[in-house]
């Protein structure tokens, strides 16, 4: 079950999502303003639908947001501004999911605060709500870098199938091992693969916004090795047991 870019202003949220919902023979995508928290927390149930209590596996691909005066406010932030806080994650049921992915900035963040050690964060609120693993990030992390890392990281996963705690950790390290000595030339073949929904992304833009973003695409396939700085993969880690 997905959430993709419910504030409409992620550029390659739509791609990421498309990608990694072809790795799944069942799927439930809430697509932009689609993306609500009614719709979310949905439980009424019907053949087609697939709810949150029935997923495998929940990704997030949207905006996330600690709140360090008050961690149980910290949320991931769903259509028409709707935040989806950790004081509601902690209250999901969530026990048949094997991992929450969370694709945005700030996710792992923990309260400083707090006598017990990484307790007040949103990795937190998944795991007492049932899951055994959380990807989550450390800080804003970068648009374009985090849809490839999470593409290649999907994609490791088909080599283990019961996704263990253990082997979420070993398939996110090595998209970040790929990620980190991606070559120019072999981003570009990575990019040839997507030619189809990138073309969509710059449809659905307006034209300063898709001459920014194509910039942004060119100047990074100019550089030897893109995404070798840790800013762009090293923000992420699995949590879990």
């Amino acid at each position: 079950m997905g959430v993709q870019n419910p504030t409409q202003d992620l550029t390659y949220a739509n791609l990421q999502v498309e990608v990694i919902r072809q790795q799944f023979d069942s799927t439930e995508v809430l697509v932009e303003t689609a993306a609500t928290k009614a719709a979310l927390m949905d439980e009424e149930s019907d053949d087609k639908k697939l709810l949150l209590r029935d997923a495998h596996c929940l990704h997030f691909a949207c905006h996330g947001d600690f709140d360090e005066k008050s961690p149980l406010e910290s949320c991931l932030k769903l259509a028409n501004k709707e935040p989806l806080t950790l004081g509601e994650i902690f209250g999901l049921n969530i026990d048949q999911c094997r991992l929450v992915a969370l694709s945005a900035c700030e996710t792992g963040l923990t309260d400083r605060n707090s006598l017990s050690d990484e307790y007040i964060g949103l990795p937190s609120g998944f795991l007492f709500a049932g899951t055994p693993s959380v990807i989550n990030s450390l800080w804003k992390v970068d648009e374009l870098a985090t849809a490839f890392l999470m593409i290649k990281f999907y994609k490791n996963l088909e080599k283990f199938p019961q996704r263990e705690a253990g082997e979420v950790a070993i398939a996110l390290n090595q998209a970040q091992i790929w990620l980190r000595d991606l070559t120019h030339e072999d981003f570009d073949k990575f990019l040839d693969q997507f030619n189809p929904q990138i073309e969509e992304i710059w449809a659905s833009l307006s034209k300063g916004k898709r001459k920014i973003a194509q910039n942004s695409l060119e100047n990074r396939k100019c550089q030897p090795r893109p995404f070798a700085s840790p800013f762009y993969w090293s923000g992420f880690i699995a949590t879990g047991y």
